[in-house]
């Protein structure tokens, strides 16, 4: 009941984003983890949003480190979110159930895009970095098509097939594999959402050492963070 009343403030404070509001794709070509970059304004201020995706195992933390750390942005990391909204008691997260196999409250696609917004939204009005990097975030077409409802398009995208694998803290190593193989099932349609509103998707190979990695980072966000 919570989830169906909140989801309609969502839709009725964040309707769908118009033509007008689409910034026009500026592109650069590449391979691995994926991420998005946007540009939009939050509050009459340019601001920049990438989202950075891959399976579990595919070092998309290590390179959200770097990310942050070379650019400045702000780190959001969706899971943490999550989770935080459930351990502060938030009145809708902290109902509901465990997602099996992991630490992950089960949060319909709108409500958690409406918990991101909120965040995005907060940070501009406390005079923080305007510019973001979303780690883990989105993985289901749900979740694109919401998000989308919010903003415009982004103006790139990058994207990261390594070599994946289960990872320490994951509660249940079967099924984080299962996680993987269900990512990668997922990709192709977010991919395809994602181009479908004009981007193009680019992946880094993040099977490689950390300076050949970081490198390419480099090569594709400089033009785009120099704006």
């Amino acid at each position: 009941m919570y989830l169906g009343i909140l989801d309609r403030i969502v839709a009725y404070f964040w309707p769908s984003s118009t033509g007008s509001e689409d910034s026009t794709a500026r592109i650069i070509p590449v391979t691995g983890m994926t991420c998005v970059i946007c540009t939009h304004s939050m509050h009459h201020q340019a601001s920049k949003i990438v989202f950075i995706i891959g399976a579990p195992g595919t070092g998309k933390g290590t390179q959200s480190d770097f990310i942050v750390n070379r650019y400045g942005l702000q780190h959001l990391s969706y899971g943490d979110l999550m989770r935080g909204l459930r351990e502060r008691g938030d009145p809708v997260v902290s109902r509901l159930e465990t997602k099996p196999g992991t630490n992950n409250p089960s949060v319909s696609d709108g409500l958690g895009v409406w918990y991101i917004w909120q965040e995005l939204r907060g940070g501009a009005k406390g005079g923080k970095k305007s510019s973001w990097l979303i780690d883990g975030f989105p993985r289901r077409e749900e979740q694109v098509i919401e998000w989308l409802k919010m903003i415009p398009r982004a103006n790139m995208t990058l994207g990261a097939k390594a070599g994946a694998d289960a990872r320490p803290e994951d509660l249940d190593p079967e099924f984080a594999m299962r996680r993987i193989q269900q990512f990668y099932e997922n990709a192709d349609w977010v991919v395809g959402k994602l181009r479908e509103r004009g981007m193009t998707v680019v992946e880094v190979d993040t099977n490689r050492s950390e300076w050949e990695i970081q490198a390419d980072l480099e090569k594709i966000m400089d033009p785009v963070m120099e704006k």
